[in-house]
């Protein structure tokens, strides 16, 4: 506070005593007496920095963020470089829930000015403002930044979900992990890795890797489910049961899932697609059809398309491409009305080579 008392050589002498007297209030946290005090001080020096951020902090300290949050800005607008003016400012903004007002702040401040004891928290605010804001890159810098200054498992999971949003799994995994070391008993950030786990499995170009995901996905799944038995525990289960082509587990999963909720499309697909790996067919074909009810309409195709591969596996080609239609497949529509016509010239052939073998044998037997 000692680098304030600079201006007071500028102004009156009654503008000193209600200095003097202000920061006496404050120091004994009586914020609501001193703030008349301050309130004589930028009157009296409008463009002073002092008196705005003393008045800023005394409305902060009594939870009227709108008046803080007036003060506070007023002041990082007078000097831009005395950070924990910035910080005290991206507090309020946060508790004020004004996080598009507190993301333009971060993304043009000078992060250098913050001083080093609350730099920590500082990254942590403009990671969790740019998240809000959606801009996932920019509230990952932050929140890597942060990681290194603050503890707890809020930074790191927080960090997992802008992450994830980028597609970088890797570090959406590691940074999930490590909310999870910090607190166990995280569940949401043991269900968000286990999501970025299937989509690192799902990613992967290579059959090996991403069997290998879903296994440690399929691992995790069966831990959460020992916290918690619900729908979407069961779900995430199955799914990751699905991608390690554990297509048995995978059932019992899902229709488990389906017990807790039987109203949810994306249950039926992946029982369906089970199913069908199962050579179920028929059964698979209900769950499908059952899943293009109720999935959401930019989502049935991938229950029609898989219909479809059904009928094309056993030979409907008729109805594979009927299904592949509600899709506007036209690659596969193509690809089975080969198929068909390549079925029916090798019937075709068939038929007449049964035809010659009756001949001969018929000729055969006149001899």
């Amino acid at each position: 506070m000692k680098k304030f008392f600079l201006f007071l050589f500028l102004i009156s002498s009654i503008v000193i005593a209600d200095w003097n007297e202000g920061v006496q209030l404050f120091k004994g946290k009586k914020y609501k007496e001193a703030i008349p005090h301050f309130q004589q001080v930028v009157e009296a020096i409008p463009n002073g920095f002092g008196g705005w951020y003393m008045l800023g902090l005394c409305y902060l300290y009594l939870n009227d963020f709108e008046k803080a949050s007036e003060a506070l800005k007023k002041a990082t607008q007078l000097k831009p470089e005395e950070g924990d003016a910035a910080y005290k400012y991206l507090t309020v903004l946060m508790k004020q829930k004004k996080y598009s007002e507190a993301y333009t702040f971060v993304k043009n401040y000078r992060e250098g000015n913050i001083p080093t004891d609350v730099r920590g928290d500082y990254y942590k605010l403009s990671g969790l403002a740019s998240l809000k804001a959606q801009d996932f890159s920019l509230a990952a810098d932050f929140l890597q930044k942060a990681e290194a200054l603050v503890d707890g498992d809020e930074v790191p999971y927080y960090l997992g979900i802008s992450a994830i949003q980028t597609q970088n799994y890797d570090l959406a995994i590691q940074s999930f992990q490590k909310a999870i070391t910090r607190n166990p008993k995280n569940i949401d950030a043991i269900t968000y890795k286990i999501k970025a786990t299937i989509e690192k499995g799902r990613a992967s170009d290579n059959q090996n890797e991403k069997i290998k995901y879903y296994n440690i996905a399929l691992q995790d799944s069966s831990k959460l489910l020992k916290e918690k038995e619900n729908f979407e525990n069961y779900l995430l289960a199955g799914e990751a049961a699905l991608g390690a082509q554990k297509y048995e587990d995978a059932l019992n999963f899902l229709e488990k899932a389906k017990t807790f909720n039987k109203n949810d499309g994306y249950v039926y697909l992946y029982i369906g697609q089970a199913q069908s790996s199962l050579e179920k067919n028929q059964e698979a074909i209900n769950s499908l059809s059952q899943a293009a009810i109720l999935l959401p309409e930019d989502k049935k195709r991938i229950a029609y398309n898989q219909i479809g591969f059904i009928y094309e596996k056993i030979k409907d080609f008729d109805k594979a491409i009927e299904f592949y239609k509600k899709t506007n497949n036209e690659k596969k529509i193509k690809e089975v009305e080969e198929k068909k016509k390549i079925e029916a010239e090798n019937k075709k052939a068939d038929e007449s080579m049964k035809e010659y073998e009756k001949k001969k044998a018929e000729q055969e037997k006149k001899k």
